[in-house]
């Protein structure tokens, strides 16, 4: 029942009748004598001054620790009375109890280093420090065939996605909007007699069918499958040495299936050049013009980024062209969605048009001029008839 109240306000809990202030790592705080203990607590952690305030109810003690670790992250608080009285030593007879900021040192192979944290990574290890010691630790390295288990099913995952989108635009049919008619592009003077949602939904099914069969999207996926199967350099297995080959099912188009037990197996007794074949890196830059070599080199995962930023790459390569698909359909909200090889076409076959239509206005304009001559002269031949015959008459 001695314990403190973190209910009470500073004025019971401490005897602070007036407002006090102190910094922590350079950040103010003021408090009234009014304030809870529980209120200042919440104040300093919500802070940015990087660190954590708690009380102990079983040891009536306050600990103030900082949020990270590291000799970076020292606690700095200025001299005050709210601050004497929470870490105050006569109170409990005992010194004040600190651990100063500091950086974990070992030896690894050999080599001493520091790092700021008892947990870090060196060479794609995690090292965990539990406990001081100076004895040697044997560290005994086994692989989680696991993890790379769960990642090459979904790269396997995200690749049939990727299939499946693609041969659905590929094979989608035009829809009809009777017995004989397909859905056609609305004019404007059409758009004026129809509802929002019912241009939405006409528009949508103008739309269906209009890639199918689309060659670049074709060549997509064809290169796609190449790249998988094609050797990586440097590395003695295939994608289908490992238990992943392409579905036998029509209805698959070209997905590709795992043997689980196949790849897990090949994981176990050669996980290493299984990681190399997926995630190889060619040292020759993508915009290289030696791309055959940068192809042979790279891993599974980077042949297929470079297919897929071959064709919907956003930014200019160093001949001022984007990805093949920006450059043929454009992008919303970017210049390409009017500057593309379509945009451009329908540019020419509206000006091919305004042509004809000039060509055929100047027709018009002929045939009427000629064919008014002409009645003009007939005119004057009827007339010129008519004499003669009322001569002769």
């Amino acid at each position: 029942t001695n314990n403190l109240n973190v209910g009470d306000s500073l004025s019971k809990a401490f005897g602070i009748n007036t407002d006090t202030t102190f910094e922590i790592n350079g950040v103010s705080f003021t408090f009234k004598s009014t304030d809870t203990v529980k209120s200042v607590m919440d104040k300093i952690n919500n802070s940015g001054a990087g660190v954590t305030i708690s009380y102990n109810s079983v040891s009536d003690k306050f600990m103030l620790q900082a949020d990270k670790e590291g000799a970076a992250n020292k606690i700095v608080a200025t001299d005050n009375a709210l601050i004497q009285k929470i870490f105050d030593p006569q109170s409990t007879g005992e010194s004040y109890i600190t651990q100063k900021a500091a950086d974990a040192e070992i030896v690894l192979d050999g080599i001493s280093t520091k790092r700021s944290s008892n947990k870090f990574t060196v060479d794609g290890l995690e090292y965990t420090l539990n406990e001081i010691t100076d004895a040697e630790v044997e560290i005994k390295v086994t692989s989680d065939p696991e993890k790379l288990v769960t990642k090459i099913k979904d790269f396997v995952t995200a690749y049939n996605e990727l299939i499946s989108k693609i041969h659905l635009k590929t094979s989608e049919d035009r829809k009809k909007s009777g017995k004989y008619e397909y859905y056609e592009p609305l004019t404007e003077e059409q758009k004026k007699d129809m509802s929002d949602k019912d241009i939405e939904l006409w528009e949508e099914a103008a739309k269906a069918g209009l890639l199918k069969n689309d060659a670049t999207l074709q060549k997509i996926t064809d290169s796609m499958r190449r790249a998988l199967y094609d050797a990586v350099e440097g590395v003695g297995i295939h994608i289908f040495d490992i238990g992943i080959t392409t579905s036998r099912e029509y209805i698959d188009k070209g997905q590709l299936v795992i043997d689980e037990q196949k790849l897990r197996k090949a994981i176990e007794e050669n996980p290493n050049e299984i990681a190399e074949l997926f995630t190889n890196r060619s040292s020759i830059p993508y915009d290289n013009y030696d791309r055959a070599t940068r192809y042979q080199e790279n891993g599974l995962s980077s042949r297929l980024l470079d297919i897929v930023d071959d064709n919907i790459r956003t930014t200019v390569n160093s001949k001022g062209y984007r990805g093949i698909l920006i450059e043929k359909a454009g992008i919303e909200n970017t210049v390409s969605n009017v500057n593309n090889m379509m945009s451009k076409e329908i540019d020419r076959q509206n000006e091919e048009i305004d042509r004809l239509m000039e060509r055929l206005a100047d027709k018009e304009n002929n045939s009427f001029l000629m064919f008014s001559r002409m009645e003009a002269a007939m005119q004057a031949m009827n007339n010129q008839s008519a004499f003669l015959a009322n001569q002769m008459g």
